[in-house]
């Protein structure tokens, strides 16, 4: 009797853990519509005429306790052209203070990989009215701008977004296009 109650349990264990184990969640066109995305840069004329085509990649995922993010991935390449890249993460933390820990990781984490002997990251030193924190980085390959990194925290929401193939000289010319992206994500209640 021991042993099949043992059993039972162990069973209904199992299944407990298997049902509770969540399915990756759907990018609701909410959640899309915080997100910067190629179009947001081809309607400002960033490209001029270029037709860019591709598919973006959308993820959404838990990491821990009330912690979930929210991914955008673009990725076109045109031959004899350094590819055009955005690569965007918007993390959504449980506290300000875990967030903050966040941002200083992410931006350690992008200066370490770009700060090699042939390229660079150079901040654009202004005050930046974006968020709580907020970092503008220009990527230098071989002396010469290929991209951006810009890092904003808003709260205990963190927007990351990294930009290869195209740059921006400074974030008044940005800010247009990263604006009305960062006031929804100021108004996002999770």
């Amino acid at each position: 009797m021991k042993k099949n109650l043992t059993f039972v349990l162990i069973i209904l264990t199992f299944i407990l853990i298997f049902s509770c184990k969540q399915q990756d969640p759907v990018v609701s066109d909410d959640n899309k519509a915080m997100l910067l995305k190629i179009e947001d840069f081809q309607m400002a004329g960033v490209f001029g005429n270029k037709e860019i085509t591709g598919e973006p990649k959308y993820e959404k995922s838990r990491k821990v306790l009330k912690s979930w993010f929210l991914q955008y991935a673009f990725t076109y390449a045109s031959e004899g052209e350094i590819p055009i890249v955005i690569s965007e993460r918007i993390s959504f933390e449980d506290s300000a203070n875990t967030a903050k820990r966040v941002y200083i990781g992410i931006e350690k984490n992008f200066l370490a990989k770009f700060v090699t002997s042939i390229s660079t990251m150079v901040e654009y030193e202004a005050i930046l009215d974006w968020g709580d924190e907020t970092k503008f980085y220009t990527i230098f390959h071989d002396g010469n701008p290929v991209g951006n990194v810009i890092i904003v925290r808003i709260d205990k929401k963190v927007f990351q977004i990294y930009l290869s193939g195209f740059y921006f000289n400074s974030p008044s010319e940005l800010e247009s296009i990263i604006r009305p992206k960062l006031d929804l994500l100021t108004e996002y209640i999770y």
